[in-house]
């Protein structure tokens, strides 16, 4: 009977905290006014998601980064974009993408921090989301208006576009193309995992470890402080490694041999085109700012990065709160992709939440929050820095209840 009482407290703790218009419709992502889901738009973004043709070479689709057969991931370190280069980070699984409070408008206003001077930036929707790594020029490298043209050039593709939209003459647009594949991950709802099913009102759904997991995520964990909602993520920006870290030099030396690696690539291209012969990585002439010698000549601060088209530069050292879900199947961890052990993972954040809060040198604050790359996150996603919020600093876990919090992690992927 205590046992019962306790999970009925702790179930209505957790329900507590889901946003208010989705706990009766929970775990299914309402679709915006402008963009209704129907079977034949999921079909075709589902079409578009895994056909090669959005990129410039013709060989990498949304799904070679996000398989949906191995939970919307792809299970290297780092992927890798038209070049065949890493692109600097690992990709995130897309379960649950449209329950983002980033794509639902629940990102709070963070207070406002005198120290910052990046300028205002909107806060994409799903369906602009979609389409910025194809004119990223090192994940896909096209541009909208390539991709147009090359999808007109399919037989009977712009009337399954007009079918899908139930609106004839528009054809194919860069508007629908986003909708059409937001329309198709938004059916990609969260695993049918024992804390779907513990959430949505079935108190037995988790074993005892997993209750006691799920307290100590709670509590002693502090997890939820971020990963919380029904994405299991508050959407925010947070610096959780400590500028001077492991993992931040090591990132640095990765993001320097990339800029070799492609630095040898644009030689190898420069005497291709001198020689009058195509580059092969490239059958369509790339356009300004898409080849290897436009992406090299950047300032090192507007180099593509770890945000969207532009996005925060290695100095920032701030990652996005991903979601958790089926944590258990996407492997290799971090943003880096340098952990393939779930418990080595979990242990080696704790230990850097520890850390990442105590304050930098003041060089290290300028520099940070005076970024030029900051300018290109929204103004309500900026890393926590001390000015804007608290990082969450767990404590230390005893063994057993590290392996309690393990067992409630095994409890966001399908039990087999």
């Amino acid at each position: 009977m205590a046992k019962t009482l306790w999970t009925i407290a702790l179930l209505v703790a957790v329900t507590a905290t889901l946003p208010a218009q989705n706990r009766h419709g929970r775990f299914r992502p309402k679709a915006p006014d402008d963009n209704p889901i129907s079977a034949k738009k999921v079909e075709l973004g589902r079409f578009l998601f895994e056909s090669p043709l959005l990129s410039r070479n013709r060989k990498i689709a949304c799904a070679t980064c996000h398989d949906p057969a191995a939970a919307f991931a792809d299970g290297l370190p780092e992927s890798r974009g038209i070049f065949e280069t890493e692109v600097g980070r690992n990709s995130p699984t897309l379960w649950g993408v449209g329950l983002h409070p980033g794509f639902l408008g629940e990102l709070p206003n963070p207070p406002r921090d005198s120290r910052a001077r990046a300028k205002r930036a909107p806060i994409l929707s799903l369906e602009e989301r979609c389409l910025t790594p194809i004119e990223n020029p090192i994940e896909m490298g096209n541009s909208i208006s390539q991709v147009i043209r090359t999808l007109k050039a399919v037989d009977g593709l712009r009337q399954r576009f007009d079918e899908a939209f139930g609106k004839r003459g528009a054809g194919i647009n860069g508007d629908r193309i986003g909708k059409a594949i937001a329309a198709f991950l938004r059916t990609a709802e969260v695993p049918d995992a024992p804390y779907r099913s513990f959430v949505e009102g079935n108190a037995d759904a988790l074993k005892d470890a997993e209750l006691r997991g799920l307290q100590v995520f709670r509590t002693r964990g502090k997890c939820a402080k971020c990963h919380t909602g029904d994405y299991l993520s508050d959407g925010r920006i947070h610096r959780v490694t400590s500028l001077d870290g492991f993992r931040a030099q090591q990132g640095n030396r990765k993001q320097r041999g990339r800029l070799r690696e492609l630095a040898a690539k644009r030689a190898d291209q420069v005497k291709r085109d001198r020689g009058g012969r195509c580059d092969p990585l490239t059958p369509d002439k790339p356009k300004k700012g898409q080849s290897i010698v436009d992406v090299l000549a950047k300032r090192r601060q507007e180099r593509p990065g770890q945000y969207g088209m532009g996005g925060i530069s290695i100095q920032a050292r701030g990652v996005q709160t991903p979601t958790l879900w089926d944590i258990a199947n996407t492997a290799p961890y971090f943003r880096d992709g340098s952990v393939d052990d779930l418990e080595t993972c979990v242990r080696q954040h704790i230990a850097e939440l520890q850390v990442a809060g105590r304050p930098q040198s003041a060089g290290c604050g300028v520099t940070t929050t005076a970024n030029p790359a900051l300018a290109q996150i929204p103004r309500r996603l900026h890393p926590t820095y001390r000015s804007v919020t608290a990082i969450p600093k767990p404590r230390e876990l005893n063994e057993d209840e590290m392996s309690d919090l393990l067992a409630f992690l095994g409890s966001l992927s399908v039990r087999r």
